[in-house]
């Protein structure tokens, strides 16, 4: 691999880390404006499908060593850094849909009680 490939391979990673950073705080906050009992049943059920396909997906790239981002697989073995970083990316958003999931789960459990 040549040193451009990896230098745009670390920029991908990197650019998928900060966009995930972005979009997790977007989704904390989208999921705490959500207060009233009727928006949450459709925050609910669609935070849990993304978040189980997150987590699949990321435990899969995990399992494989390796991880696509556009059109570009970066692999473990020849790139552990960049490797990490997208990884980390991706458990960012998937952490964000949890936080949607769990919050949307809060304000339906606490209205229905």
């Amino acid at each position: 691999m040549t040193k451009h490939q990896t230098s745009f391979h670390r920029f991908l990673a990197v650019s998928l880390l900060c966009i995930s950073v972005l979009a997790f705080f977007c989704m904390s906050f989208m999921a705490f404006y959500v207060i009233r009992p009727k928006d949450a049943p459709d925050m609910l059920i669609i935070s849990a499908i993304t978040s189980f396909v997150f987590s699949l997906w990321s435990v899969y790239n995990w399992k494989v060593g390796r991880v696509s981002l556009r059109s570009v697989v970066i692999d473990r073995k020849s790139e552990p850094s960049s490797f990490r970083l997208a990884m980390i990316g991706y458990w960012i958003i998937d952490s964000g849909f949890w936080v949607c999931l769990i919050r949307s789960f809060y304000v339906v459990f606490k209205h229905a009680a």
